[in-house]
Protein backbone atom coordinates (compact mmCIF):
# COMPACT_ATOMS: atom_id res chain seq x y z
CA UNK A 1 0.00 0.00 0.00
CA UNK A 2 1.51 3.29 -1.11
CA UNK A 3 0.60 6.20 1.16
CA UNK A 4 1.18 9.89 0.60
CA UNK A 5 0.56 12.63 3.17
CA UNK A 6 -0.27 16.29 2.55
CA UNK A 7 0.16 18.21 5.80
CA UNK A 8 -0.49 21.78 6.83
CA UNK A 9 2.87 23.52 7.13
CA UNK A 10 2.43 24.29 10.83
CA UNK A 11 2.40 20.54 11.54
CA UNK A 12 6.08 20.04 10.75
CA UNK A 13 7.42 18.01 13.64
CA UNK A 14 3.97 16.88 14.77
CA UNK A 15 4.31 13.55 16.60
CA UNK A 16 1.33 11.92 14.89
CA UNK A 17 2.41 13.01 11.42
CA UNK A 18 5.94 11.74 11.99
CA UNK A 19 4.73 8.43 13.42
CA UNK A 20 2.43 7.86 10.45
CA UNK A 21 5.30 8.63 8.09
CA UNK A 22 7.61 6.17 9.84
CA UNK A 23 5.19 3.28 10.41
CA UNK A 24 3.65 3.32 6.93
CA UNK A 25 6.63 4.66 4.93
CA UNK A 26 4.45 7.51 3.76
CA UNK A 27 5.89 10.23 1.59
CA UNK A 28 5.10 13.67 3.02
CA UNK A 29 4.60 17.15 1.60
CA UNK A 30 3.96 20.15 3.83
CA UNK A 31 2.09 23.16 2.52
CA UNK A 32 4.13 26.34 2.20
CA UNK A 33 1.26 28.86 2.11
CA UNK A 34 -2.46 29.15 1.66
CA UNK A 35 -3.41 27.82 -1.77
CA UNK A 36 -0.49 25.37 -1.96
CA UNK A 37 -2.44 22.20 -1.10
CA UNK A 38 -4.56 22.22 -4.32
CA UNK A 39 -1.37 22.18 -6.36
CA UNK A 40 0.05 19.29 -4.32
CA UNK A 41 -3.17 17.29 -4.71
CA UNK A 42 -3.39 17.98 -8.43
CA UNK A 43 0.16 16.69 -8.96
CA UNK A 44 -0.28 13.62 -6.78
CA UNK A 45 1.33 10.49 -8.33
CA UNK A 46 -1.25 8.17 -9.88
CA UNK A 47 0.01 5.12 -7.97
CA UNK A 48 -0.94 6.50 -4.50
CA UNK A 49 -3.35 4.11 -2.74
CA UNK A 50 -4.17 6.26 0.31
CA UNK A 51 -3.95 10.05 0.55
CA UNK A 52 -3.55 11.28 4.13
CA UNK A 53 -4.55 14.86 4.88
CA UNK A 54 -3.22 16.36 8.13
CA UNK A 55 -4.89 19.58 9.16
CA UNK A 56 -8.36 21.02 9.57
CA UNK A 57 -11.36 21.66 7.37
CA UNK A 58 -9.46 24.34 5.45
CA UNK A 59 -6.65 21.96 4.51
CA UNK A 60 -9.12 19.27 3.43
CA UNK A 61 -11.00 21.90 1.44
CA UNK A 62 -7.84 22.81 -0.48
CA UNK A 63 -6.86 19.18 -1.10
CA UNK A 64 -10.32 18.36 -2.46
CA UNK A 65 -10.11 21.45 -4.67
CA UNK A 66 -7.00 19.94 -6.28
CA UNK A 67 -8.46 16.43 -6.51
CA UNK A 68 -11.54 17.69 -8.32
CA UNK A 69 -9.29 18.75 -11.20
CA UNK A 70 -8.25 15.10 -11.60
CA UNK A 71 -10.36 12.34 -13.20
CA UNK A 72 -12.52 10.55 -10.65
CA UNK A 73 -10.52 7.35 -11.12
CA UNK A 74 -7.38 9.25 -10.01
CA UNK A 75 -8.78 10.46 -6.67
CA UNK A 76 -7.47 8.09 -3.98
CA UNK A 77 -9.41 7.58 -0.73
CA UNK A 78 -8.59 10.17 1.92
CA UNK A 79 -7.42 9.39 5.44
CA UNK A 80 -8.15 12.57 7.40
CA UNK A 81 -5.97 13.45 10.40
CA UNK A 82 -8.10 16.14 12.11
CA UNK A 83 -5.43 18.43 13.50
CA UNK A 84 -7.01 21.80 12.72
CA UNK A 85 -9.06 24.31 14.67
CA UNK A 86 -12.62 23.33 13.76
CA UNK A 87 -12.44 19.70 12.53
CA UNK A 88 -16.13 19.66 11.62
CA UNK A 89 -15.69 17.14 8.81
CA UNK A 90 -14.05 14.75 11.27
CA UNK A 91 -16.99 15.29 13.62
CA UNK A 92 -19.37 14.21 10.84
CA UNK A 93 -17.19 11.20 9.98
CA UNK A 94 -16.76 10.19 13.62
CA UNK A 95 -12.95 9.97 13.34
CA UNK A 96 -10.19 11.18 15.65
CA UNK A 97 -6.56 12.26 15.52
CA UNK A 98 -5.10 9.26 17.31
CA UNK A 99 -2.87 6.43 16.16
CA UNK A 100 -5.41 3.85 17.33
CA UNK A 101 -8.13 5.40 15.20
CA UNK A 102 -5.79 5.69 12.21
CA UNK A 103 -4.83 2.03 12.52
CA UNK A 104 -8.49 1.06 12.80
CA UNK A 105 -9.37 2.90 9.59
CA UNK A 106 -6.39 1.53 7.68
CA UNK A 107 -7.17 -2.02 8.81
CA UNK A 108 -10.72 -1.93 7.47
CA UNK A 109 -10.33 0.43 4.45
CA UNK A 110 -13.97 1.44 4.64
CA UNK A 111 -14.41 4.46 2.33
CA UNK A 112 -17.47 6.68 2.66
CA UNK A 113 -18.43 8.29 -0.62
CA UNK A 114 -18.76 12.04 -0.08
CA UNK A 115 -20.48 14.69 -2.17
CA UNK A 116 -18.66 17.87 -3.15
CA UNK A 117 -20.33 21.22 -3.84
CA UNK A 118 -18.97 23.09 -6.85
CA UNK A 119 -19.30 26.83 -6.31
CA UNK A 120 -19.12 29.65 -8.81
CA UNK A 121 -18.23 32.78 -6.83
CA UNK A 122 -18.61 36.41 -7.83
CA UNK A 123 -19.29 38.11 -11.14
CA UNK A 124 -16.25 36.41 -12.68
CA UNK A 125 -17.46 32.92 -11.66
CA UNK A 126 -14.35 31.88 -9.73
CA UNK A 127 -14.58 28.11 -9.19
CA UNK A 128 -14.28 26.73 -5.66
CA UNK A 129 -15.25 23.44 -4.07
CA UNK A 130 -16.92 22.89 -0.72
CA UNK A 131 -16.72 19.64 1.25
CA UNK A 132 -18.53 20.82 4.36
CA UNK A 133 -20.50 24.11 4.64
CA UNK A 134 -20.54 27.47 2.90
CA UNK A 135 -22.25 30.58 4.19
CA UNK A 136 -23.41 33.86 2.65
CA UNK A 137 -23.67 37.04 4.70
CA UNK A 138 -23.18 36.90 8.45
CA UNK A 139 -21.13 33.69 8.34
CA UNK A 140 -18.53 35.30 6.10
CA UNK A 141 -18.09 38.07 8.65
CA UNK A 142 -17.77 35.53 11.49
CA UNK A 143 -15.09 33.59 9.57
CA UNK A 144 -13.15 36.81 8.95
CA UNK A 145 -13.27 37.80 12.62
CA UNK A 146 -12.31 34.32 13.82
CA UNK A 147 -9.31 34.11 11.49
CA UNK A 148 -8.05 37.61 12.28
CA UNK A 149 -8.89 38.03 15.99
CA UNK A 150 -10.04 34.88 17.77
CA UNK A 151 -8.04 31.99 16.26
CA UNK A 152 -5.77 31.73 19.32
CA UNK A 153 -8.71 30.79 21.52
CA UNK A 154 -9.96 27.18 21.79
CA UNK A 155 -11.88 26.63 18.56
CA UNK A 156 -15.46 26.47 19.81
CA UNK A 157 -14.96 29.43 22.18
CA UNK A 158 -13.27 31.38 19.39
CA UNK A 159 -16.12 30.80 16.93
CA UNK A 160 -18.75 31.74 19.50
CA UNK A 161 -16.77 34.87 20.43
CA UNK A 162 -16.44 35.82 16.75
CA UNK A 163 -20.18 35.29 16.30
CA UNK A 164 -21.09 37.48 19.26
CA UNK A 165 -18.62 40.12 18.09
CA UNK A 166 -20.11 40.10 14.59
CA UNK A 167 -23.61 40.69 15.95
CA UNK A 168 -22.49 44.17 17.02
CA UNK A 169 -22.45 45.29 13.37
CA UNK A 170 -24.77 42.71 11.81
CA UNK A 171 -27.50 43.69 9.38
CA UNK A 172 -30.11 41.78 7.45
CA UNK A 173 -29.95 41.99 3.66
CA UNK A 174 -32.41 41.00 0.99
CA UNK A 175 -31.21 37.71 -0.46
CA UNK A 176 -32.75 35.76 -3.32
CA UNK A 177 -32.27 31.99 -3.24
CA UNK A 178 -33.19 30.00 -6.34
CA UNK A 179 -33.37 26.23 -5.88
CA UNK A 180 -34.65 23.32 -7.98
CA UNK A 181 -38.32 24.22 -7.82
CA UNK A 182 -38.69 27.47 -5.90
CA UNK A 183 -37.46 31.02 -5.41
CA UNK A 184 -37.15 32.53 -1.92
CA UNK A 185 -36.59 36.28 -1.54
CA UNK A 186 -36.47 37.73 1.97
CA UNK A 187 -34.39 39.88 4.33
CA UNK A 188 -31.87 37.43 5.84
CA UNK A 189 -29.01 37.55 8.25
CA UNK A 190 -27.33 34.56 6.66
CA UNK A 191 -27.86 31.69 4.22
CA UNK A 192 -25.91 28.49 4.81
CA UNK A 193 -25.55 25.86 2.08
CA UNK A 194 -24.37 22.62 3.58
CA UNK A 195 -23.03 19.28 2.46
CA UNK A 196 -22.43 18.22 6.06
CA UNK A 197 -24.08 18.93 9.39
CA UNK A 198 -21.49 20.88 11.38
CA UNK A 199 -19.52 24.09 11.02
CA UNK A 200 -17.86 26.65 13.30
CA UNK A 201 -16.34 23.95 15.53
CA UNK A 202 -19.46 22.04 16.42
CA UNK A 203 -22.40 24.23 15.44
CA UNK A 204 -25.08 22.01 13.87
CA UNK A 205 -26.23 24.42 11.19
CA UNK A 206 -27.77 21.76 8.90
CA UNK A 207 -29.46 19.07 11.02
CA UNK A 208 -30.78 17.13 8.00
CA UNK A 209 -27.54 17.04 6.04
CA UNK A 210 -26.29 13.71 4.68
CA UNK A 211 -23.00 14.16 2.79
CA UNK A 212 -23.66 11.44 0.22
CA UNK A 213 -27.34 12.00 -0.70
CA UNK A 214 -26.68 14.15 -3.77
CA UNK A 215 -28.42 17.19 -2.26
CA UNK A 216 -27.33 20.42 -0.62
CA UNK A 217 -29.06 21.43 2.61
CA UNK A 218 -29.97 25.09 3.06
CA UNK A 219 -30.54 26.88 6.35
CA UNK A 220 -31.95 30.37 5.89
CA UNK A 221 -31.84 32.62 8.94
CA UNK A 222 -33.81 35.85 8.92
CA UNK A 223 -33.65 38.65 11.50
CA UNK A 224 -32.12 36.95 14.54
CA UNK A 225 -30.39 38.97 17.25
CA UNK A 226 -27.72 38.05 19.75
CA UNK A 227 -30.12 37.13 22.56
CA UNK A 228 -32.08 34.81 20.25
CA UNK A 229 -28.82 33.26 19.05
CA UNK A 230 -27.80 32.53 22.63
CA UNK A 231 -31.22 30.97 23.25
CA UNK A 232 -30.78 28.77 20.16
CA UNK A 233 -27.16 27.86 20.97
CA UNK A 234 -27.87 24.65 22.98
CA UNK A 235 -29.93 23.29 20.07
CA UNK A 236 -27.25 24.29 17.57
CA UNK A 237 -24.59 22.48 19.59
CA UNK A 238 -26.80 19.37 19.69
CA UNK A 239 -27.39 19.64 15.94
CA UNK A 240 -31.18 19.52 16.12
CA UNK A 241 -33.74 21.49 14.12
CA UNK A 242 -34.99 24.77 15.54
CA UNK A 243 -38.71 25.45 15.27
CA UNK A 244 -38.97 29.16 14.60
CA UNK A 245 -40.49 31.14 11.75
CA UNK A 246 -37.20 32.99 11.28
CA UNK A 247 -35.35 29.79 10.35
CA UNK A 248 -36.13 27.80 7.21
CA UNK A 249 -34.66 24.46 6.10
CA UNK A 250 -34.60 23.47 2.41
CA UNK A 251 -32.85 20.95 0.14
CA UNK A 252 -31.78 21.18 -3.49
CA UNK A 253 -29.33 19.86 -6.07
CA UNK A 254 -28.72 23.30 -7.65
CA UNK A 255 -28.69 26.63 -5.80
CA UNK A 256 -28.10 30.21 -6.85
CA UNK A 257 -27.79 33.23 -4.57
CA UNK A 258 -28.13 36.85 -5.64
CA UNK A 259 -28.12 39.99 -3.50
CA UNK A 260 -28.68 43.69 -4.04
CA UNK A 261 -25.43 44.42 -2.20
CA UNK A 262 -22.43 42.07 -2.59
CA UNK A 263 -22.23 39.92 0.55
CA UNK A 264 -19.22 37.94 1.82
CA UNK A 265 -18.99 34.19 1.23
CA UNK A 266 -17.04 31.73 3.35
CA UNK A 267 -16.40 28.15 2.29
CA UNK A 268 -15.20 25.61 4.86
CA UNK A 269 -14.15 28.42 7.19
CA UNK A 270 -12.29 30.50 4.60
CA UNK A 271 -13.41 33.82 3.08
CA UNK A 272 -13.50 33.39 -0.72
CA UNK A 273 -15.27 36.42 -2.18
CA UNK A 274 -18.66 38.05 -2.61
CA UNK A 275 -22.03 37.26 -4.14
CA UNK A 276 -23.42 36.30 -6.62
CA UNK A 277 -23.02 32.57 -6.05
CA UNK A 278 -24.15 29.40 -7.76
CA UNK A 279 -23.76 25.87 -6.41
CA UNK A 280 -24.31 22.39 -7.79
CA UNK A 281 -23.63 18.98 -6.29
CA UNK A 282 -21.06 16.47 -7.51
CA UNK A 283 -22.56 13.26 -6.14
CA UNK A 284 -20.09 10.95 -4.36
CA UNK A 285 -17.10 12.77 -5.85
CA UNK A 286 -14.47 11.78 -3.24
CA UNK A 287 -14.02 9.02 -0.65
CA UNK A 288 -13.06 9.40 3.01
CA UNK A 289 -12.03 6.55 5.28
CA UNK A 290 -14.23 6.02 8.35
Amino acid sequence: MKMHLISHGRLRGNVLVERLQQEYQASVQHTEARGHAPELALRLPNDVDILCVAGGDGTLHEVVHGLMSRPESERPPILLLPLGSGNDTARMLGVRASMNDIQRRLASINPLEWDVLECSVGDDGQKRYCTNVLDVGFGGDVARRFNTTFRRLPARIGYIAATLHAFASSRVHEITITIDDAVVTAPMLTAAIANSKWFGSGIGIAPRAVPHDGRADLTLIKNVGVLTYLRFLPQLIRGVEITDTRIQYLQSTVVSVTTQTPLPIEIDGEFVGYTPLSVHVHHKAVRLLV
